[in-house]
């Protein structure tokens, strides 16, 4: 169950996203979600991305549901929505100031995910430094044991086996 939640949690890039299309096709208070599904699917489909999802992902129904529970969520933390003299703000002035805030978590991301790849790369320098020198130790202490070795006296006195030389190409 928990692998199917995560499935249709939708990541920060692919919130970013939908509130981009919805300011682009939100003038009044409904968004032309068929017009952000589609953006949806376009934005989405870019090389790298690794969160592939099912083809109707991104459906107009899924994308409403989506920037509804947004919406709640926004009205939350401010305690709820402020109502200007001249009405409720349209759909693209709402999601033009939670585009904001969301590319601003994207950019904290995008900035934990490198400084993870760059430790990680540390790490991995550090590791193959590590085991070069190991190998090394580990190479010498083999040679040092095998050669006082008893066997090895025994390999010195035997001739060593000749290969069958091979044979001409015809």
């Amino acid at each position: 169950k928990m692998a199917a939640a995560e499935a249709l949690e939708w990541s920060l890039p692919e919130q970013l996203a939908l509130v981009e299309a919805v300011q682009r096709h939100g003038t009044g208070l409904l968004p032309d979600f068929q017009a952000v599904g589609k953006v949806m699917k376009l934005a989405m489909a870019y090389a790298g991305n690794t969160k592939q999802r099912e083809q109707d992902f991104y459906a107009p129904r899924r994308c409403e549901g989506k920037w509804q529970e947004m919406l709640l969520a926004d009205d939350a933390k401010r305690g709820g929505r402020k109502r200007g003299g001249d009405g409720a703000p349209s759909s693209s002035e709402l999601a033009g100031e939670m585009s904001e805030r969301l590319r601003e978590e994207r950019k904290a991301e995008i900035k934990q995910l490198l400084h993870k790849v760059v430790a990680d790369i540390a790490q991995a320098d550090r590791d193959i430094a590590a085991a070069a020198s190991a190998d090394q130790a580990t190479l010498d202490r083999f040679v040092a044991e095998a050669s006082s070795h008893p066997d090895l006296i025994l390999l010195k006195a035997q001739p060593p086996a000749s290969a069958p030389a091979p044979k001409p190409a015809s």
